[in-house]
């Protein structure tokens, strides 16, 4: 399973999941969008009186699980297209990300998980991945 926090342009993190998985296995691909951080957002959009809160609610919370999905999508068409012998699943949603995975992980039996470990700008540990790091001693890490 790759995971992140945003999947867009994770080219580099597909290909490196996909080597890993075997033929004829599955290679999920997920996205959690970190809901105490949309609902920190929603509420200072709530003390906007302009902006009706109910439609930015469901728009904002579409677009960010639309966009990744969009990605899987392409990604598995251009798995198809090239005849890799590995399942594409995909995996978008809102929640709080040691909660989502750890469920996931067993839901799934997933036996590997890549990750990146920081950002371009970042010498330090990536948020997310930290703390999956230490929760999630019960599986294996590969931590890019």
């Amino acid at each position: 399973m790759a995971i992140t926090d945003y999947l867009l342009g994770e080219a580099s993190l597909i290909t490196f999941a996909l080597s890993f998985t075997a033929p004829q296995g599955t290679c999920w691909l997920s996205h959690i969008e970190a809901e105490a951080q949309f609902e920190r957002y929603m509420t200072a959009i709530l003390k906007l009186p302009e902006i009706d809160t109910e439609t930015a609610r469901e728009g904002l919370e579409s677009q960010l699980l639309k966009e990744p999905h969009d990605y899987v999508k392409s990604c598995r068409a251009a798995i198809e297209a090239a005849e890799v012998p590995i399942k594409i699943e995909e995996i978008i949603t809102m929640g709080r990300w040691i909660v989502e995975y750890s469920r996931l992980i067993d839901e799934h039996e997933v036996d590997l998980l890549l990750m990146r470990t920081k950002d371009e700008d970042q010498l330090a540990m990536h948020g997310l991945a930290y703390p999956l790091a230490v929760e999630l001693r019960n599986i294996a890490l590969l931590m890019l």
